[in-house]
């Protein structure tokens, strides 16, 4: 099937269709060198803009998008057009098509809708029950956000970074970036960058796993292994009955394989086709 995108440095939404076409579903890409498109406004497809996004889900044909230097999460509905669900700090909503005069400021807030607060959501996921957890990376913090959009924190101590294992809501993290979620048990898996661990949440309690490289991001396929991208090797990793492989990439000291060369992968999908992928 098609595969979206979160094009970070073009501020856009992207579709790949399975026959390579690329499309923006939202967001306005740049037409000309350095030509600014990044921003904050609501509506239709061919006017919306967003802020550095960097993950997105989707739920019920909506797509849930992380707008990570805007300080919110957006929506982008089947037929192109985008409000905001969760986050941003404005007096007022903009009305479709009006543009606010600067980006959103971060915060932190637990609540609901545009009153609750983020500060650089960059991951978010999707759980069994339809709510969504999002890693806010600068609150040092988990947050839920119901299908309602009420926002409470799920784990960590906000404003606060640190490496403390117990319950959810003493534990500590340092700019957690990558969230997964286990298809079989539902236990969540939480990239703590600066602390270079991953951390997984079952049962109430927020638990180290393993201990690596400076991480950016995760996924968990239903083999179940782990997926993880480092920033430091620039390397696709896989961890599978506690053993930890390279699958592919190399380190940037030297382009021996340009083809095989990552430069700061976000994130890793699993991918399934008629070819086996």
């Amino acid at each position: 099937g098609d595969i979206l995108v979160a094009d970070t440095m073009n501020h856009c939404i992207r579709n790949t269709s399975k026959f390579g076409e690329v499309t923006t579903i939202a967001g306005q890409p740049p037409r000309k060198l350095k030509e600014r498109v990044n921003g904050y406004l609501n509506g239709p497809k061919n006017i919306s803009k967003f802020f550095l996004p960097t993950a997105l889900c989707v739920r019920e044909g909506i797509i849930y998008v992380c707008d990570s230097a805007n300080h919110a999460i957006r929506r982008i509905y089947p037929n192109g057009t985008v409000d905001t669900f969760v986050g941003g700090i404005f007096t007022r909503i903009p009305n479709p098509g009006e543009e606010t005069l600067s980006n959103s400021l971060p915060g932190y807030r637990d609540g609901k809708g545009t009153f609750a607060r983020f500060n650089e959501p960059v991951d978010i996921k999707i759980t069994r029950r339809g709510n969504i957890l999002v890693a806010d990376r600068q609150n040092h913090v988990i947050r839920k956000v119901t299908p309602e959009g009420l926002v409470t924190t799920f784990a960590g101590t906000p404003y606060q970074t640190g490496l403390r294992d117990g319950a959810l809501d003493t534990a500590k993290f340092d700019e957690p970036t990558g969230i997964a979620i286990h298809p079989k048990d539902g236990s969540i898996y939480i990239a703590d960058r600066s602390n270079h661990r991953i951390r997984k949440i079952c049962f109430g309690n927020s638990e180290r796993y393993i201990d690596r490289e400076e991480i950016v991001r995760m996924q968990m396929d239903a083999e179940p292994d782990l997926m993880v991208a480092t920033a430091r090797r620039t390397r696709a990793r896989e961890k599978r009955r506690k053993e930890l492989r390279d699958l592919f990439g190399q380190s940037t000291d030297s382009l021996e394989d340009p083809d095989n060369y990552l430069n700061f992968p976000r994130m890793l999908e699993k991918m399934e086709s008629h070819y086996g992928y």
